[in-house]
């Protein structure tokens, strides 16, 4: 088993990314990168896009989409991921997700000669790789400690065994306040 890295300390604290960023489909957010962790067999980093730049959202690997249709049992993952943050969402929102609140790692733009701020005119994503940290361990941990019809229901759309938005929000903020390993 590959196990995570660790996600590399900032530097500086960057105030650009502090919270002006309006976080919104949170469980989503978090299934999706935990999904996209299950799918890669644990590896400690995937690149999740199919390489192609689009315009408004990027679209999902293929060999992922399959991997997470079947794990969930569902035939139309693209149409299921149609408004998920980590295809919709500009690097920095991204980044501020995996590193500053979740801490479940960090992002980088496949091309190197990008900045972070590549995306925050014009609409275009680019290609984007996750880099999951240890606490993206110890979410697995947690999640598979669930029943399987539940962790499945749960990593899908909502579902009211899964608790409200509110509530699931909740979970995942006492878990990022409360990671073994901090950002």
């Amino acid at each position: 088993m590959s196990y995570p890295q660790k996600a590399e300390s900032l530097k500086v604290n960057d105030a650009k990314l502090g919270g002006k960023y309006r976080m919104s489909n949170i469980r989503e957010f978090i299934a999706l990168a935990y999904l996209l962790y299950i799918s890669s067999g644990r590896q400690s980093s995937v690149n999740y896009s199919d390489g192609e730049n689009r315009q408004d959202r990027l679209v999902l690997n293929k060999e992922y989409a399959e991997k997470i249709g079947r794990l969930l049992d569902i035939d139309d993952v693209n149409g299921m991921l149609l408004k998920n943050p980590l295809l919709t969402g500009q690097f920095e929102y991204i980044l501020v997700a995996m590193e500053r609140v979740f801490c479940m790692g960090s992002v980088r733009f496949n091309n190197s000669a990008y900045n972070n701020s590549k995306e925050r005119t014009g609409g275009t994503r680019y290609p984007k790789t996750l880099l999951f940290s240890t606490n993206m361990l110890l979410l697995d941990l947690i999640v598979t400690g669930f029943e399987k019809d539940i962790r499945k229901e749960c990593l899908k759309v909502h579902d009211p065994r899964c608790g409200n938005e509110s509530q699931r929000t909740d979970a995942f903020a006492a878990y990022a306040a409360n990671v073994k390993f901090p950002c």
